[in-house]
């Protein structure tokens, strides 16, 4: 009987431990499916960093993380006129389009624009400004509009001005990039080849383009006011930007410029400008806008182009067509010889209107004139302001009051030295012998 009873309260004990492990084991089943149950499933709207997320709730298989900016520059060739408008383009952190665009419009003649609170995916854009601008050159607002773009990272400047050197080295950097170059080095190197071609010493270097200002006084805006002069020379507008599209286009591969005709009108434009007359007209346009600036000495960079260039002045900025309106013409240059007693035309084209042009015609000491050496056409006398014969040395001097320029002449047998004096300069730009038989 003490065996049975034995037996029993074993089989009771096991059945009492049996049920103890029972019951922790289901206990420790539910804490493990509740701690599943609170585990947080990497979501885009969770309020916290977590799964791929480069930030809360952006970046890796989220929206793109964004920053918010402020951008704002002037647009300038001189500074373009109030209302032209303003183009942002969205890059991502490896400067492709996201296909995002953001829109403004200059604030004032100065070029001034701005756009607050802009959120972006990344620091990296592009600009482009359409519109009217000032001509420094000409001193007067331009009759046609131009577009110049950039391209910029707003973690380095904190402008973001648009400028013919932005609009030179953009394609340039952006094919340097393509090719595995980081952006600053390649804006630095673009930089750098187009004040190279233009023969400009910028010494350690100079600014980023987009931080330079035709209003400011350093070495860097002044190489900027030689590089805008030099490329809008006495060219309007569609002209102006063909030459700027041809050398971009030319240097975009390899950062030299192979064209020469482009070096040769770069290099005849040149040649023409005055200096002086940039420097005023720069001037009083900003002081026209309450703003008092010194322009710093760009014309350095103007004549060390001109004396140090390889190109060759090949290119005429004024057009000496071979006949006019009254015959041969006596100003085209490759003319050595006519015949007297025929009218003869003395014409030219000018580009624009803001370039003149003085010619001066003077009989050599071997021509013989007895009652003056040549006559003209009052009838046919068209855009020329005509200045007395002088008696003494069988010289006139004829100047442009127009840009379609056209005289009817006939010379004495003789030789006359022909000079051209182009955009007012003190002395002839050019000069040759002129043989009448």
């Amino acid at each position: 009987m003490k065996k049975i009873y034995s037996i029993i309260c074993f089989c009771v004990l096991l059945a009492s431990c049996s049920g103890e492990d029972t019951i922790i084991y289901q206990i420790q089943n539910e804490e493990q499916e509740q701690e599943q149950e609170q585990e947080v499933i990497p979501s885009c709207t969770d309020g916290i960093q977590n799964g791929q997320e480069t930030g809360i709730d952006c970046g890796g298989s989220c929206e793109p993380c964004t920053v918010s900016v402020v951008i704002e520059g002037k647009a300038q060739k001189g500074p373009f006129i109030n209302g032209s408008a303003i183009l942002v383009t969205e890059l991502d952190e490896s400067f492709n389009p996201t296909g995002r665009l953001f829109t403004t419009e200059i604030a004032d003649n100065t070029g001034s624009f701005s756009i607050n609170n802009l959120s972006l995916v990344s620091q990296n854009i592009t600009l482009r400004v359409d519109g009217f601008y000032f001509n420094e050159v000409c001193g007067e607002q331009s009759i046609a509009p131009i577009t110049l773009q950039g391209i910029s990272s707003l973690d380095n400047t904190a402008a973001v001005n648009l400028n013919v050197l932005t609009h030179l080295e953009k394609r340039r950097t952006e094919y340097l990039m393509e090719n595995g170059m980081d952006f600053i080095p390649a804006k630095f190197q673009a930089q750098g080849e187009i004040l190279t071609i233009l023969n400009i010493n910028f010494g350690e270097g100079i600014d980023y383009s987009e931080r330079l200002d035709i209003s400011g006084n350093t070495q860097g805006d002044a190489i900027l006011i030689a590089v805008s002069s030099i490329f809008q020379g006495f060219r309007t507008e569609s002209e102006f930007s063909g030459i700027m599209a041809d050398f971009i286009s030319d240097i975009r591969t390899d950062g030299t410029l192979d064209n020469s005709a482009i070096g040769a009108s770069l290099l005849a434009h040149a040649k023409l400008l005055d200096v002086e007359a940039i420097t005023s007209y720069i001037e009083d346009r900003y002081s026209s806008l309450g703003i008092e600036v010194t322009v710093p000495d760009f014309g350095i960079y103007i004549d060390n182009f001109i004396a140090s260039t390889t190109f060759i002045d090949t290119d005429s900025v004024i057009t000496y067509q071979e006949n006019g309106v009254n015959g041969i013409n006596i100003l085209n240059k490759e003319l050595s010889s006519i015949s007297s007693g025929s009218f003869v035309s003395l014409a030219a084209r000018l580009p624009v209107e803001c370039i003149d042009l003085k010619v001066k015609i003077s009989a050599t000491n071997s021509t013989n004139c007895q009652d003056g050496c040549w006559v003209y056409d009052l009838s046919s006398v068209q855009n020329w302001s005509t200045g007395a014969y002088n008696q003494a040395d069988n010289s006139q001097e004829f100047i442009s009051t127009d840009t379609n320029l056209d005289l009817g002449m006939i010379f004495e047998n003789g030789e006359y030295l022909i000079q051209y004096f182009e955009n007012n300069t003190a002395l002839p730009t050019f000069s040759r012998v002129l043989q009448v038989n």
